[in-house]
């Protein structure tokens, strides 16, 4: 079900998502129900409102767990061992994104994990064009390469464990971090948020590297380089290295 609300939530008609042409669908009879009193009436919009709030409320419940089922699971005994910059791992991940200063949260994006130099670890990954029930479509807009950044000391919990969308299934690594979004306007205020992104990988072995990775800490130290600002700019990638995959 998660799959479903999630592409219900992220494909268009007109300005207007899926979802919410679904909940036009459901409140408008009900209230015209109520107006015009036909026989029943009253059974007749209780059973549409129950829908609207019903269908109202899996939605916020699932956008809370951005639209996946993750089952944690003992973690695998692993020694720590860095990723070198030029490594770069295929992986879906779902989580909150940055691009520019914009920020949107998606969910089994297809991309690639690299950690640098610096010790900052980046989830690289594309929105791709994508149609739903022949008249929905992905917001132009969002279409694009999308990132996630965050370095070791930002990280505050690394689960292991098994992720679901939809009928898809794969072993997945858990990782609470701090995002920081700095203030847009003049009455903002710079804000830390609590996030969690789900890596997920076909090749167990390519989710071992980057948990062996995630959990090595390298010697103080070690020379610093700058940082990327999460989400400020763009990494060159050659998106036809990515398989398409519609929504």
């Amino acid at each position: 079900m998660g799959a479903l609300f999630y592409r219900l939530n992220r494909h268009f008609v007109g300005d207007i998502s899926f979802s919410r042409w679904i909940q036009i669908v459901l409140l408008v009879p009900a209230v015209i129900a109520l107006i015009g009193r036909p026989n029943g009436y009253w059974l007749i919009a209780g059973v549409l409102f129950a829908l609207f709030i019903a269908f109202i409320v899996a939605s916020y419940r699932w956008r809370q767990r951005n639209y996946v089922q993750f089952q944690r699971q003992e973690k695998p005994e692993i020694a720590p061992q860095p990723l070198t910059p030029a490594d770069k791992l295929p992986i879906f991940a779902s989580g909150l994104f940055s691009v520019e200063g914009k920020y949107a949260d998606f969910t089994w994006l297809q991309g690639y994990f690299r950690t640098f130099a610096t010790r900052e670890h980046a989830v690289i990954c594309l929105v791709q064009p994508s149609r739903f029930a022949l008249l929905g479509s992905w917001a132009e807009k969002e279409i694009g390469m999308w990132y996630i950044f965050f370095k070791d000391d930002e990280v505050n919990r690394i689960d292991w464990g098994e992720i679901r969308f939809g009928d898809k299934q794969l072993p997945c690594v858990a990782v609470e971090h701090a995002v920081f979004i700095p203030k847009r306007g003049r009455f903002d205020r710079d804000k830390t948020l609590e996030r969690t992104v789900y890596i997920a990988c076909e090749d167990e072995a390519d989710l071992r590297r980057i948990l062996a990775d995630l959990e090595y800490r390298r010697p103080e130290e070690a020379a610093t380089q700058p940082l990327h600002q999460n989400g400020s700019g763009k990494l060159p990638h050659n998106t036809a290295e990515w398989k398409r995959i519609d929504g």
